[in-house]
């Protein structure tokens, strides 16, 4: 308890750092970035053309924000946790449009948040090289692409 109270912020980053590679370090917080970038675009696209009516926007935009500054932080048990709520979200969230919007609406929310499940298990499982990094974005980029294109043809 009392070693707890001494441990400084700048401490516990670098017990974070220790035994990682950059490549490693890298591939966190690029999945970092990724999970802030979905989380302000589910809330913008859920406020925009549903109203909030499918799930409480402020709750996910919360949950992605502080997931991604989880990560970026390179905090313990942050890829496990961030694993298991990419494969939620890729889950739920899309049942969840499908039974409460209509078709074209769903999918095009559901492509994004599939994108950014490729992309995470890509980036926080194994030892992510260059190859998968680039990969990874890649496959977020495209996703999110169909997802412009797709909010575009849904908001004429």
């Amino acid at each position: 308890m009392f070693e707890q109270s001494l441990q400084t912020t700048e401490w516990r980053d670098a017990q974070a750092r220790d035994g990682r590679s950059e490549e490693e370090i890298r591939a966190r917080r690029i999945a970092a970035v990724l999970i802030a970038v979905n989380a302000v675009i589910g809330f913008a696209f859920n406020l925009l053309l549903t109203g909030g009516r499918t799930v409480p926007p402020l709750l996910l935009l919360a949950l992605g924000l502080a997931l991604a500054w989880y990560l970026y932080k390179l905090r313990p048990r942050a890829e496990s946790f961030a694993i298991g709520i990419a494969i939620l979200w890729s889950t739920l969230l899309p049942l969840l449009y499908f039974l409460r919007l209509p078709f074209a609406y769903a999918l095009v929310q559901s492509v994004v948040i599939w994108g950014l499940a490729g992309a995470l298990l890509l980036l926080l499982i194994g030892q992510p090289s260059r190859r998968r990094q680039a990969l990874a974005v890649g496959l977020f980029a495209l996703a999110f692409g169909v997802f412009v294109l797709g909010a575009v043809r849904l908001l004429r």
